[in-house]
């Protein structure tokens, strides 16, 4: 009996030490998972970006923080959160920067009447530095290494966030998707097909050959469908290019402070040649 007793403790020694060892590799194999370089990600959760998370997995192994911006998109940023999430990220930040988008950036901007070529209200433009510094600050938070953007490698999107991200944090790594040598989707539909084929979740319809930039001072599409006459109709109706527009005029009013009213004014003035669609942006201010 004794010879067996021993024999029994013997084994349940092995099998413990097993478990400690088993548990002791777990931990190592977690804790170097968690040492994986940061990347902070300017999230906006469509196509572009969504994209990009995995991607960032793939090809930098980095760990993706994505950022998502509120500058008054009126997005559904619950369902963008988990979007990233479940798209690979390691966590999702939600940063409401609208009061400050309105007071330290459009207003100024409309007080100096900064209006391009004497048509266009500066929207885009405006808000994109903002964006720079809040990825910034996010990326000193995480310790990350790098900042990446989604903007194609033809516009002047990339130019202002890169010198955004590098007037406020020379030090760190700007990885434009769009133009790295690991990036081999040329197309939106290559883009929705690296999304199916990992059965992940895509973010817009086939359909739609154009994409948006709103925020809480204008709304601009880009894309090809833009250019051709056939798709005006089309791009016409309220669920797809003119969804603010409900009449041939229409006011918004906001309050940035108790005592600033902007009020705005859109109309869609005429086709110019070769069909191209023209957008007029007129604004009002009541103090």
């Amino acid at each position: 009996m004794a010879v067996k007793e021993k024999v029994s403790e013997a084994a349940k020694a092995v099998k413990s030490t097993a478990k400690k060892a088993v548990k002791a590799t777990t931990k190592v194999a977690k804790s170097a998972a968690s040492k994986k370089d940061k990347v902070v990600l300017a999230y906006s959760g469509g196509l572009d970006t969504t994209v990009i998370i995995p991607w960032l997995k793939e090809n930098y192994d980095y760990d993706v923080i994505a950022v998502c911006i509120d500058v008054g998109q009126g997005d559904d940023w619950k369902a963008i959160k988990s979007r990233a999430l479940k798209t690979g990220a390691s966590a999702c930040y939600v940063v409401d920067a609208r009061q400050e988008y309105i007071e330290e950036y459009v207003w100024p901007a409309l007080k100096a009447n900064a209006i391009y070529e004497d048509e266009y209200l500066l929207g885009t433009s405006t808000a994109r530095p903002l964006i720079g510094k809040i990825l910034v600050e996010y990326a000193r938070q995480e310790k990350a290494v790098a900042i990446c953007h989604g903007a194609t490698g033809k516009g002047n999107d990339q130019v202002r966030f890169e010198l955004a991200i590098k007037a406020f944090a020379p030090d760190l790594k700007v990885i434009a998707a769009w133009r790295d040598p690991k990036w081999n989707m040329d197309s939106r539909e290559a883009e929705i097909k690296y999304l199916e084929d990992r059965k992940l979740e895509v973010p817009m319809k086939k359909d739609q050959s154009y994409s948006r930039d709103e925020n809480i001072w204008h709304l601009s599409h880009e894309g090809t469908c833009l250019k051709i006459q056939l798709c005006l109709k089309k791009l016409l109706q309220p669920a797809n290019m003119l969804r603010l527009i409900l009449k041939k005029e229409f006011q918004l009013q906001l309050t940035a402070k108790k005592w600033m009213l902007l009020s705005f004014f859109l109309s869609l003035i005429k086709l110019a040649e070769e069909t191209e669609l023209v957008l007029l942006t007129f604004a009002k201010t009541a103090v």
